[in-house]
């Protein structure tokens, strides 16, 4: 509570030197619903129905963001597993025309457990993880547009219970089509190289999205979106291919 309260209470600083420069103010929230959650590494977190919602602020070229997944029944005492909340904020910027950076950290409040050396299930602590991205982007056309870029997320556990140190590294191409006013379409293919953070395997993770968007209303869009996540190389840490349809709601200010 006390961590959101400081992330909301930031939010509503830069709102205020917003007003009183006259600089613009972004944001957006969306909420979706989809029958399971998959972490980015492609782990199984949650194989139940769950909403997962997104509150992300930018002024000029910074942004403040808070992320939260929770499942929408649970019967397990201890906690549901899957409910996660994450905070980051970043800085990103353009530079040279077609390049672009962005750097920034995330905090993971969550109520996860994962088995320890003796599996042996156990509660476990909030992580802490900083990441850097360079990308380019370019476009085939005046209505399809597509970036590349590879991005590294460095773990900072926070204590012994916290997941293990590791470093992802991610390759990802993205590829937008707009085909009228109101409708688009968005596609990202990536590589998760996971080099063993959080305790799973080494290896080689893909993961493919595609999502419709369908503007309801100036600023309300209708999102249809299928995941797919894969391993590429053998792992033995319960990870397989996974595919996971959403449906939910966007909100841009």
């Amino acid at each position: 509570m006390q961590r959101a309260f400081c992330v909301i209470s930031v939010m509503v600083i830069i709102a205020i030197t917003n007003i009183a420069s006259g600089e613009e103010l972004k944001f957006s929230f969306s909420t979706k619903v989809a029958p399971e959650y998959v972490f980015n590494n492609g782990a199984m977190a949650y194989d139940g129905n769950i909403i997962q919602s997104n509150l992300r602020f930018s002024f000029r070229k910074f942004y403040l963001g808070i992320w939260n997944s929770t499942p929408i029944q649970s019967k397990d005492d201890l906690g549901p597993l899957g409910k996660e909340t994450i905070y980051s904020a970043g800085f990103k910027k353009d530079f040279f025309e077609k390049f672009f950076f962005d750097v920034g950290t995330l905090y993971h409040d969550m109520n996860l457990r994962f088995t320890d050396e003796g599996g042996q299930w156990r509660s476990n602590d909030d992580l802490m993880k900083i990441y850097s991205e360079l990308g380019i982007k370019g476009e085939f056309s005046s209505a399809q547009s597509w970036a590349t870029s590879l991005r590294i997320e460095k773990f900072i556990p926070l204590s012994r219970n916290s997941p293990k140190n590791g470093t992802w590294t991610f390759l990802s191409f993205v590829h937008k089509w707009k085909f009228n006013q109101n409708t688009s379409l968005f596609q990202q293919a990536r590589l998760l190289f996971d080099d063993g953070a959080a305790g799973k395997d080494k290896g080689v993770i893909g993961r493919y999205i595609i999502r419709l968007d369908q503007k309801i209303t100036k600023s309300i869009s209708l999102n249809l979106e299928m995941k797919i996540n894969t391993p590429i190389t053998h792992v033995d840490d319960g990870r397989k291919t996974e595919t996971t349809p959403s449906i939910g709601l966007t909100y841009n200010y």
